[in-house]
């Protein structure tokens, strides 16, 4: 027969699972079946331990490092578009396949994963999940400089999308668990000023290659590099 736990002593039990990354450890700590601890999990998720409130420079920084992530999440998705005068040309991409390439495909795979990740975010340890999630892009994106056309390009962008919809749902969460609720306006307001100053950067970098006549061919050919690493 299970113990019976306050309330109290339930949010406790979910904050340190939260800590520790994994429910097993704590399950069989406390003794409880998976169900009990899933069903409170439902239901008292969104609490905060009596203790919690202090907010202290360890969450700050947690939220100007969630808030560069995004930075570079916005930068990295929209720099295909920034650059596009000298892309397009440079792949013998049609306007239908650059289409493509900057919005169905991206779209599809970065709003289908968005779900499935925001749920594995409520499952799994968070800084891991990120951790993975920019890997991935990175990776994907430093791919995307070896792209001779269309489908080379196409690939490595849609598993771009599966990376970056990983980081606002799982950081939103870890913004949740780490600030107390008088504190999660500001901090998710915080964390969204990296969309905008995202943007901004990646229409800073597009015009710094309009106002220098930049050549994507010109540079491609004097570094010996691949096309499209010289626009991306």
């Amino acid at each position: 027969m299970e113990k019976h736990f306050s309330e109290e002593q339930i949010v406790r039990i979910l904050k340190e699972a939260e800590s520790a990354g994994t429910a097993g450890e704590v399950i069989h700590k406390h003794n409880i079946s998976e169900q009990t601890f899933y069903r409170w999990k439902q239901k008292y998720a969104g609490m905060e331990a009596p203790s919690s409130g202090a907010v202290t420079l360890s969450h700050y920084l947690l939220l100007g490092l969630l808030t560069l992530l995004n930075v570079f999440n916005i930068v990295d998705r929209q720099l295909l578009s920034s650059f596009a005068n000298f892309i397009v040309p440079d792949l013998g991409l049609t306007n239908t396949q650059f289409g493509l390439l900057t919005g169905l495909l991206f779209m599809v795979f970065y709003s289908f994963m968005a779900l499935i990740m925001g749920a594995l975010a409520d499952m799994y340890h968070r800084p891991r999940l990120i951790s993975a999630a920019v890997f991935l892009w990175s990776v994907c994106t430093a791919a995307s400089g070896a792209a001779r056309g269309f489908v080379s390009l196409a690939i490595p962008r849609m598993l771009i999308g599966v990376g970056e919809s990983t980081l606002s749902p799982a950081a939103i969460a870890m913004l949740a668990d780490k600030f107390p609720a008088v504190k999660r306006g500001f901090a998710s307001g915080f964390y969204y000023i990296g969309v905008s100053v995202g943007f901004r950067g990646d229409q800073g970098a597009g015009d710094a290659a309009d106002v220098g006549q930049w050549s994507g061919r010109r540079l491609c050919r004097d570094n010996s590099l691949p096309p499209v690493s010289a626009g991306y």
